[in-house]
Parts: C-alpha cells; structure tokens; sequence
C-alpha cells in the first residue's frame, strides 16, 4: 500500500514538475508577437495554489483525507486531459 502511495505521489509530481518547465514556452508560443504577462499568471498560480491549500484544511475537517485526495486526484487527471485534448498542435 505505501509502494502504491508512493508511485501515485512520484507520477502526480512529475506531472506537475513537467508543467512548471512547459508553460512559459507554451505561453510564448500561443501568444505570438504579443509580451506574456508572466508575472501576471504566476500571481495566479499561486493565488491558486493558496486556495487549493485552504479549501483542502477546511474539507479534510469533514471528508476523509483519502476520500479527498481521490476526489483532487481525479479532477487533476480530468483538467491535464482536457488541456491535452484541447491542444491544437
């Protein structure tokens, strides 16, 4: 059970290392002749991240942390597929 923890936790990170290298060129690239507000939409990660964590302690207060983790697993795996869905390249 901890190996499976554990491979779920490597696959998710690496996910999410793999956007924080990609975004920029592909903000550059969609944005063609025009400056990207880079700062303007690292504000917005973080702001979103900010909420993720606070929305995340006032649920685990009433939802089981594996149920919750399953549910923001999910949702995670849905949005990555809908932007690879979505891409025109």
């Amino acid at each position: 059970r901890i190996l499976g923890i554990g491979a779920v936790q490597a696959l998710f990170e690496g996910s999410m290392y793999i956007f924080v290298m990609q975004w920029p060129p592909a903000l550059k690239a969609v944005m063609r002749g025009g400056d990207v507000p880079f700062g303007k939409v690292f504000s917005c990660l973080m702001a979103s991240t900010m909420l993720g964590s606070s929305l995340f302690g006032r649920l685990a207060e009433n939802v089981s942390v594996e149920r919750l983790v399953a549910g923001m697993l999910a949702v995670a795996t849905g949005a990555m597929g809908a932007a690879t869905a979505c891409s025109t390249s």
